[in-house]
Parts: structure tokens; C-alpha cells; sequence
């Protein structure tokens, strides 16, 4: 009997760490606080040291996927419909905990009369019927709103479905002149006045010059500092998917280079924020499931021609990816939209001393999709 129970309590075990190897949950250890709420460790990444992570407060949450012990892959529904990931970053820091929303792809969409005489944006609003005349609009609302006390929201990409001057006009309205704690991205549909067309690089830097009229940071790169303890850095990576397959531009490479050189100066963390994701060139991302799909949807983020860095990639691209991919002690997480899903991988990287480490990379949902998306970044 008692070599039964054994063979038993062993069956046991093993199910329970194959259930862990297969949700890809590692070293993931639970406790509870003086009240009793739940409190989580995980692993950091490939230098083994554990960081804690907040309490996790399940009132008016409900699970959609994944798991609250596991960040990077959960998933939670809030009352009032919008959909949420967490992310949290440790700084060491006393002070105020920093609140970071992302959202992405809004997609606006409208014509106005200025937009009547062109032919071509003419025929990409007749044959774009999704959100078309402002049905965007509910959905940024809702989650604007809902983050609009947070320290920063950024924006990742494809606020505007197609090159249009009404596009712009309902981004101007309802989004930049509505809220000013935002930063935003170009993504590859703001300069698209043809879906799937073809233009030559003038006609894009044409578009980005207009785009730039109403934007409310530079349309290739900015940066901002929050509290001394987190350099926020959002690149343009998606206008040019339509031209050449490039992604990162030029012009990108010495101020990022200079911020990246000032954050570590000044001994604090970096988060970086772009429309396309980046190849990760990490084995384990050869097959990254599509959290939401329950394993009907999937991509090889490991390399991939369709992402920042792939085979394809131009010489800008390379040097920004080396740039990003050799500060990986520094920047603490890399947040993109574009693939109209949520994903998590880890894109291989090295620190300032050539040791191997990885940088989170999360790939965020469409924000018309559902009744909103958005990822909570916590700095701590």
C-alpha cells in the first residue's frame, strides 16, 4: 500500500510540473501578504535573481487568460468590459509607484471635405468599411478615459486607419488635444492613403511632414524622463512597411545612442515603445501562441521577415537592433502593437558587460477589439 501512495504522490508531481513546463511558468512562488492578498516572485530573466512582484488585488477583475502568478501571459477583463495585462518594473526606488498605460492600433478612420477631391483617399474609404466615419472613436474614448490619470499613456502605432485629412482630424479632436499626458508612435496605416499600395520614400516623408502638423511628438523619435527613475522612448518602426520593408530610420540612431548613453549615466531603466515588433533571434519564441486563442494562433518570433530585424532588414534596422539588443541591462521591457493580438516574447540581448540576458517584449491587442485593450505598466 505505502509503495502505491508513493507511485501516486510521484504521478502527482510530475502533473504538476508538466502543467508548468507546458504554461511556460518557471520558478513562480505564491505567498500572502498581512491582508491577505496574494504575492508573487518570479524570475527576472536569464541572471536567475527573483524580483517581487506587487500584490495582486483581484476586485473587479475577472481572468480571461493566463494566470495572475504569471504576468507576462495574463490576462484580466475589468467591469466595465476592458481587457488589461500588468507589467511591473523595479527600480529600488521609495518613491510613488510610476503609472505607464499603453494602448495601440485605434485605428480613426473618416474623410472631411479637404479629402473629396483626392481619388485615392476616395476609394480607400469606400472599401475600408471597418470603424469607417469615427467608429474608433467609442473604443479610444473608453480607454483614454479610463487612463487618463496615469502618468503616461503611449500610444503604439496605426491611431489612424488610413492617410486621410479627416483620419487626422477626429485624432486631433478626441485624442492629442482631448489629453497631454500622451506620447505616440507611427505605425505602417497613418501614411497608408492605399491599403497595400506602393509609394516612393519622398511621398512618405511628404505625409510624415503633414502627419507631423497635428502629432503630438516627433513622428520619428522622442524621449522623456518620469521622476528621474524611467526613460520612456517611443520610434517610428512602421511607416515605412509599405515602401521598402525597412523599419527604423537614420536619423534614430544617434539619439538613441545618446539616451540610451544618459540612462545608464544616470543609473535608471529604460522602456521602449514601437509599432512592429522585433525579431527576438531566441529559440524559444520559435512558436509563441496568441494568449487569447487558446492555441489556435501562433507566431515565430524568433525570426521572421515580417518583423523589425528579420532577414530583410536594412542597414538602419540592423544598427538600431544592435543598439537595443546590446543594452539589455538597461531597458526593461519593450512594448509594440501591429499583429492584432496579444503575445509575449524575449528578445535575446546582452548587458553593458557582454553577459546574456533577455528584454521582455509585449505585443498588445487592437484597442477596437473587444470593448478595449490596454497594458498597466507599474514602475516601482
Amino acid at each position: 500500500m505505502r509503495y502505491i501512495k508513493t507511485i501516486a504522490l510521484l504521478a502527482a508531481v510530475l502533473l504538476c510540473l508538466s502543467a508548468c513546463v507546458s504554461s511556460g511558468i518557471s520558478d513562480i512562488h505564491t505567498g500572502s501578504d498581512t491582508h491577505g492578498n496574494t504575492i508573487c516572485t518570479s524570475d527576472s530573466g536569464s541572471d536567475g535573481s527573483a524580483r517581487p512582484m506587487a500584490p495582486i488585488d483581484m476586485v473587479g477583475k475577472t481572468t480571461v487568460a493566463g494566470t495572475p502568478t504569471y504576468k507576462p501571459t495574463w490576462v484580466y477583463q475589468l467591469d466595465n468590459g476592458i481587457m488589461v495585462r500588468e507589467v511591473d518594473i523595479y527600480t529600488g526606488n521609495e518613491n510613488d509607484p510610476i503609472e505607464i498605460v499603453q494602448i495601440s492600433d485605434l485605428h480613426l478612420s473618416g474623410i472631411n471635405e479637404k479629402d473629396i477631391g483626392d481619388a485615392e483617399i476616395m476609394a480607400t474609404y469606400n472599401s475600408r468599411e471597418w470603424l469607417r466615419d469615427g467608429g474608433g472613436i467609442y473604443y479610444a474614448e473608453r480607454v483614454l478615459e479610463y487612463s487618463k490619470d496615469a502618468d503616461q499613456i503611449v500610444i503604439t502605432g496605426d491611431l489612424m486607419d488610413f492617410f486621410s485629412w479627416g483620419s487626422m482630424e477626429y485624432l486631433k479632436k478626441f485624442v492629442f488635444d482631448k489629453y497631454d499626458n500622451i506620447m505616440a508612435c507611427v505605425g505602417n496605416h497613418e501614411t497608408a492613403k492605399k491599403m497595400g499600395g506602393r509609394y516612393s520614400k519622398q511621398e512618405l516623408i511628404t505625409r510624415l511632414d503633414t502627419l507631423q502638423s497635428v502629432w503630438c511628438n516627433d513622428v520619428y523619435y522622442s524621449s522623456k524622463i518620469i521622476d528621474g527613475r524611467v526613460m520612456l522612448i517611443q520610434m517610428d518602426n512602421g511607416s515605412q512597411c509599405d515602401v521598402n520593408g525597412a523599419r527604423f530610420w537614420e536619423c534614430q540612431i544617434q539619439p538613441l545612442t545618446e539616451d540610451l548613453a544618459l540612462a545608464r549615466k544616470m543609473g535608471i531603466c529604460v522602456l521602449l515603445f514601437y509599432h512592429v515588433p522585433l525579431v527576438t533571434e531566441n529559440f524559444s519564441d520559435m512558436l509563441r501562441y496568441e494568449i487569447l486563442s487558446g492555441g489556435s494562433a501562433s507566431l515565430n518570433f524568433m525570426q521572421n521577415s515580417s518583423l523589425a530585424g528579420g532577414s530583410n532588414a536594412d542597414e538602419s534596422t540592423l544598427k538600431i537592433y544592435d543598439i537595443i539588443t546590446n543594452n539589455g541591462d538597461i531597458i526593461k521591457g519593450a512594448f509594440c502593437g501591429h499583429l492584432h493580438g496579444e503575445y509575449y516574447s524575449e528578445i535575446k540581448a546582452k548587458t553593458a558587460d557582454g553577459k546574456d540576458t533577455v528584454i521582455p517584449q509585449y505585443v498588445l491587442m487592437g484597442n477596437p477589439y473587444d470593448e478595449g485593450h490596454m497594458i498597466k505598466i507599474t514602475v516601482y
